[in-house]
């Protein structure tokens, strides 16, 4: 009886200490996942392209940034997109100095926050 009794306090104790480490990751990835949900797109409208391989030049100077994810660009309009990491801030004065070195204009900037699931979502129904 004496060794149960001290024996008893330790299981609790572990199946305690197992529970809460659980409950403490648990929480740590469902966060760690809402981030990555999270990523930001930069619209710009940008003068001057005119045709695939300037296009090609500008995503090259662009990708180079850190953080620069994926980009898109549509010739007939200018306009450009960039996604970039979650947690990730690129400001307008180095998106300006990257486009001004690859030989275009910088016309407009909007910066925009994506949900990934919202839109993964959206697409399923």
């Amino acid at each position: 009886m004496k060794g149960d009794k001290t024996t008893y306090p330790i299981k609790v104790y572990r199946w305690l200490f197992v529970f809460l480490f659980g409950l403490i990751s648990l929480a740590s990835a469902q966060e760690a996942n809402q981030k990555k949900s999270e990523q930001t797109q930069i619209i710009l409208q940008v003068e001057g392209l005119s045709c695939p391989f300037c296009a090609y030049g500008l995503e090259k100077k662009l990708k180079a940034i850190d953080g620069v994810k994926k980009t898109d660009i549509k010739l007939n309009n200018g306009i450009v997109k960039l996604y970039v990491r979650p947690n990730v801030v690129i400001d307008s004065l180095t998106l300006k100095k990257k486009i001004d070195e690859a030989g275009f204009t910088l016309k407009k900037f909007n910066r925009k926050q994506l949900n990934i699931k919202n839109k993964i979502n959206k697409k399923n129904h």
